[in-house]
C-alpha cells in the first residue's frame, strides 16, 4: 500500500468520485482514467513544461497535484483504489446490496485500507510487569 496519509487518500477518492458524477462516468472509469494518467507520468519519469525547436531546450516539472509525493506513490495509490473498488463491488454483490456508484463510494471510504489506523495491538505497558520474571526479595 502506498505510504500516503488516510485523509489524503480519502480526498483523492472523493475528488475522483465527484469528477465521475460531474462527467456522467462510472466510478470505475474514473479510477481507471486516474491510473492511466499516473502511468503516463511514471513511464516517462517527468512532465515537459516547455520545449524549444532548434535550440534543443526542454524544461521539466513534477506534476502539480502530486508535488508532495513521488510518481511511484501516486501510481501505487491508483492501484490501491482499484483493488479496494474490486473488493467492494464483490462484497456488495455477495450481500445482494445496492451496487450503485454512490454505494460503492461510501463502502470504499469505510474500508479499513482507507483509514489512518490499519492495525491494533494490545498494550500491557501500564501493568508494570518485570519482563525477566517475578520479583524476588
Amino acid at each position: 500500500m502506498a505510504a500516503i496519509q488516510a485523509s489524503i487518500r480519502r480526498g483523492f477518492l472523493r475528488s475522483l468520485y465527484n469528477q465521475a458524477v460531474a462527467n456522467a462516468a462510472s466510478l470505475q472509469e474514473a479510477l481507471q482514467g486516474f491510473q492511466d494518467g499516473c502511468f503516463t507520468a511514471v513511464r516517462t519519469g517527468r512532465l515537459i513544461v516547455n520545449s524549444s525547436g532548434t535550440g534543443h531546450s526542454s524544461s521539466f516539472e513534477i506534476p502539480g497535484i502530486v508535488r508532495g509525493f513521488t510518481q511511484d506513490q501516486v501510481f501505487g495509490l491508483s492501484e490501491d483504489f482499484l483493488q479496494i473498488y474490486t473488493d467492494t463491488v464483490a462484497a456488495l454483490s455477495a450481500a445482494s446490496a445496492d451496487g450503485s456508484d454512490a454505494s460503492v463510494f461510501a463502502a470504499m471510504l469505510a474500508d479499513d485500507r482507507m483509514q489512518s489506523i490499519t492495525r491494533v495491538r494490545d498494550s500491557f505497558t501500564l501493568l508494570n510487569l518485570n519482563p525477566s520474571g517475578p520479583l524476588t526479595q
